[in-house]
């Protein structure tokens, strides 16, 4: 069975999203052919444990088990079956502006604990020097839609090589109305992929927020090859195995409380669902 494809960024507003937008926008993202979605929580500043601990949990895996049971899947991915379960992952995006933002994840632990997926958008070349030594993070994101405020050099992406870190380009802001946005996009894109040799460690995702947004992953990897210059390999390795690393290294996360990420990617060990 091929590789699983995964949109690590469907983004959820946890304040005003009920279960019919959840549900809805699972289905959509399911129906376009992606075995996993990520419940994207997006925190500006410092990470608070009261305020920012994942919710939505129940629901959505009361959604999961209802889609499953309704197409006749086993839960277990070990049984033997042509088709594979979906899965709803859930992932907090700290958009940090200084040192003290970072710090604040690091002692809400249970904020990152109760998450699939840690994600930080660094806003400037010294946060992001920070990122890369920090084993709570599982995805460094971009604002693709914006001048970029640092580039990402050769030795950045060594250091995501050496800390089993991926960089995700969300494509939304290809497709949108803004023009200068669209700009930034196609320049951030190609960026990105030229200096990663090609799209090594990127992750592609929709960033919808809406069942239009949505986008099948084929799509987004097509767009990457004809607008970034992605060959068709890397370009659905982004929406598959690249997003999969993501995904199992926020189990190896939770699971050792950040302190053996690396050593169960040395060890190359797999880790069940939880």
């Amino acid at each position: 069975m091929t590789s699983a494809f995964y949109d690590l960024n469907v983004l959820l507003d946890p304040d005003a999203a009920t279960e019919g937008d959840i549900r809805a926008l699972a289905e959509a993202v399911w129906q376009l052919g992606f075995q996993a979605l990520a419940l994207n929580t997006v925190v500006s500043g410092r990470a608070d444990a009261t305020q920012h601990a994942c919710r939505h949990r129940a629901a959505a895996d009361a959604i999961v088990q209802e889609w499953n049971a309704r197409r006749g899947v086993h839960a277990d991915v070990s049984v033997l079956q042509l088709q594979r379960p979906v899965r709803i992952l859930h992932r907090l995006t700290l958009r940090a502006e200084d040192t003290g933002d970072l710090v604040s994840l690091h002692e809400a632990v249970g904020v990152a604990g109760s998450y699939d997926i840690v994600a930080v958008e660094p806003a400037n070349e010294k946060m992001l020097q920070q990122v890369l030594q920090m084993d709570s993070v599982d995805l460094i994101s971009v604002d693709m839609g914006k001048r970029a405020p640092f580039q990402m050099r050769r030795t950045h992406w060594h250091a995501c090589e050496s800390r089993g870190l991926s960089v995700e380009l969300c494509m939304a802001a290809t497709l949108a109305r803004d023009a200068t946005a669209r700009r930034h996009a196609l320049q951030n894109g190609v960026a990105l992929t030229e200096r990663s040799g090609g799209g090594q460690r990127c992750v592609l995702t929709s960033g919808a927020s809406t069942v239009m947004g949505t986008r099948g992953p084929r799509d987004l990897a097509n767009v990457a090859m004809t607008l970034f210059g992605m060959s068709s390999a890397a370009g659905m390795a982004a929406v598959s195995t690249n997003a999969e690393r993501v995904a199992q290294r926020g189990i190896s996360r939770r699971l050792t409380g950040a302190k053996g990420v690396r050593m169960l990617e040395e060890e190359g060990e797999q880790c069940e669902w939880r």
